[in-house]
């Protein structure tokens, strides 16, 4: 099995008593929200990787990689791809994606959690040392290709081919790096091995076609080639039974492929990354995939949004960081909506108490034990 360097959790909550957040759209200042002709979204961020990359830029470089996925694979709000990428700059992190709806009676909070620790501040500090060795030309192809990736997974597929020779361990030093250099206190074992802490020396097998993936049976891999990776399905690792999307403008029969959800596994199917199931209802009724529109697009309900906006007035827009929420939603690492009032409310920072609103902690923050705002632990 392949290893996987990000590490998701995904997490449902329901509370009766404790807020997730927002109200429904149609709450309490709504009306205050009503787009006002703003500017559009931010442009992504961008990084360049023809002459290579430096190490002291790789984290920030993996970042922009990393979150760009998300927007272009599940269409994440630009504004929002730009402020993962500003938590995931850091070493040894992870990044929260969350969105609540509902009332004071019960509201439904969905939560997704990514833990990166490659490259790992034992692996920075071991090129350092000696230990390993970073080749920052390899690294600019490697970005490149991550960059280039389709959208075969729920997140980036980083043990590509072009990215196992980033670094190297030294002749000699597999059997430990420097205990310094892995953070270690002193033990006699040196700290880690050098090798583990390298990129998988088996990495996915990449494709252009069908044909280059002829005869791979075992999961995740297989005899089908999406965004580049050989996958055992024709929609990618999502589900090894599946055997098409349904796209824009088929019928869907559940919530769609997205950041938060695995999407309808039933004959129906589910819609297609990036994509939106619009209307499908609890007791069986089919809805229509739709693609969710842009800050300016127009709309009826906050689906037709791409994750992240509001629909505000009958118009997709970046949610207030102040005042009266939008659809029920203020903007997403600024600001949380307190459905009581229906007012955006500051987000709160480490070590705060967040337990009348779990949905209520900064970025790279998540309401630990439904209490306090913590930097999530993997």
């Amino acid at each position: 099995m392949k290893r996987v360097f990000g590490a998701i959790i995904g997490v449902m909550c329901t509370a009766a008593l404790v807020s997730c957040g927002g109200g429904a759209s149609g709450g309490a200042g709504d009306a205050a929200a009503c787009p006002t002709g703003g500017a559009g979204e931010p442009a992504p961020q961008s990084v360049a990787v023809d002459g290579g990359v430096p190490l002291e830029e790789l984290p920030h470089a993996l970042a922009v990689a990393r979150c760009d996925y998300w927007r272009r694979c599940f269409g994440l709000a630009a504004y929002i791809a730009n402020e993962c990428v500003e938590v995931l700059s850091n070493v040894d992190t992870s990044w929260n994606y969350q969105t609540c709806s509902g009332t004071s009676q019960g509201t439904n909070c969905a939560t997704s959690t990514y833990y990166y620790t490659f490259p790992s501040a034992a692996l920075l500090a071991a090129v350092n040392t000696g230990a390993a060795r970073y080749d920052p030309a390899s690294a600019g192809r490697c970005l490149a290709a991550l960059l280039a990736e389709g959208c075969p997974d729920k997140q980036l597929i980083e043990q590509l081919p072009a990215c196992t020779s980033v670094f190297t361990c030294l002749s000699g030093q597999d059997a430990g790096v420097p205990a310094a250099a892995t953070g270690a206190d002193g033990g006699t074992d040196g700290g880690a091995a050098c090798s583990s802490l390298l990129i998988d020396t088996d990495p996915f097998t990449t494709c252009t076609s069908d044909a280059d993936c002829a005869g791979l049976t075992n999961y995740p891999e297989g005899p089908h080639c999406v965004g580049g990776i050989c996958t055992a399905s024709a929609c990618g690792i999502f589900e090894d039974t599946c055997v098409s999307f349904a796209q824009a403008g088929d019928p869907c029969d559940g919530d769609a492929l997205s950041i938060l959800s695995d999407g309808a596994t039933s004959s129906t199917g589910a819609c297609a990354p990036g994509l939106a199931c619009l209307w499908a209802s609890a007791d069986g009724g089919l809805g229509t995939c739709i693609v969710p529109q842009d800050v300016g697009g127009a709309c009826a309900h906050q689906t037709e949004c791409k994750p992240g906006l509001a629909c505000a007035c009958g118009v997709c827009e970046i949610p207030p960081s102040s005042g009266g929420c939008a659809d029920g939603l203020c903007e997403v690492g600024v600001a949380y909506c307190e459905f009581s009032s229906g007012l955006c409310r500051p987000v709160h920072h480490a070590g705060d108490d967040c337990s009348r609103a779990i949905n209520s902690c900064g970025p790279g923050l998540e309401c630990d034990t439904l209490t306090i705002c913590e930097v999530p632990t993997f």
